[in-house]
């Protein structure tokens, strides 16, 4: 099982820094390894969840779903070729509730022009902004996202201080009172984090300014691909990125079940 991203997935702060981690063995190999994110109105995130047999599959759920109990209810998420992982899913009555599409494009594919920002507003680097700033804009802009928990201010500072934040491809779009209006998080592997607009402001095309800019960027810093994911349910969010020139690589099945 690769072990490259193991720290970076488990060792963030939504995650205490470790603690809501467990690796599982089965003779001195290591066959899995999960961790789970509790919110304050009763969501548990068992994420990431990875495994290579059915048994670390059963075992690491069976101990994240303990670790949940209080909660409302519990999710997780599998790709169709997650065979061990579905199993061990479905045999705990998780029901499928929807999906992650998973996009992908090629940077030096897109040729369409940026569009312009109306008068007043400016693009600057995010890691400019502040962090309260920053986590105030998420939480406007992502209330009621499917998986999307409130930002702190310290997490916030976290992404904006992160060693594999793309900073060069981060960007903050400010108002004439150099307000953070909309925003665009990239990480340095091409994952496009998070787009977000403030509610006040949608509808006005800056979203999609946002991803035209850190397309041609990445074309200029000869990135090859980006990729990102959004839940079905945000027909919205899938139109733009097929209009964009994403296309399908993928779709994640979300599965939930109640505590």
């Amino acid at each position: 099982m690769p072990r490259s991203h193991i720290e970076s997935d488990l060792t963030d702060s939504a995650r205490g820094r470790g603690s809501h981690v467990r690796l599982c063995y089965e003779v001195d190999q290591l066959t899995g390894y999960c961790g789970w994110v509790l919110g304050e109105s009763g969501e548990f995130f068992v994420a990431p969840f990875v495994v290579s047999t059915l048994l670390a599959a059963q075992t690491l759920l069976k101990i994240a779903l303990e670790a949940g109990h209080g909660q409302e209810w519990a999710r997780v998420t599998c790709s169709l070729t997650d065979l061990e992982k579905r199993a061990a899913i479905v045999e705990m009555n998780f029901k499928h509730v929807f999906d992650f599409v998973e996009f992908e494009i090629e940077p030096s594919a897109f040729t369409s022009a940026i569009s312009e920002l109306r008068s007043g507003h400016r693009l600057k680097p995010l890691n400019q902004t502040s962090a309260l700033q920053f986590a105030k804009l998420h939480n406007a802009a992502f209330t009621g996202v499917d998986n999307s928990l409130p930002m702190t201010e310290a997490q916030a500072q976290e992404f904006l201080a992160a060693k594999d934040t793309a900073h060069e491809l981060s960007f903050a779009i400010v108002d004439e009172g150099n307000e953070v209006i909309a925003y665009a998080l990239v990480k340095d592997d091409g994952y496009v984090d998070s787009i977000g607009v403030s509610p006040v402001f949608q509808g006005q095309n800056l979203g999609t300014m946002l991803f035209q800019t850190v397309l041609k960027e990445a074309a200029r810093r000869n990135f090859k691909r980006l990729f990102t994911t959004v839940s079905s349910r945000n027909e919205a969010s899938v139109r733009l990125h097929r209009r964009l020139g994403f296309r399908e690589l993928e779709r994640r099945t979300v599965f939930q079940k109640t505590l």
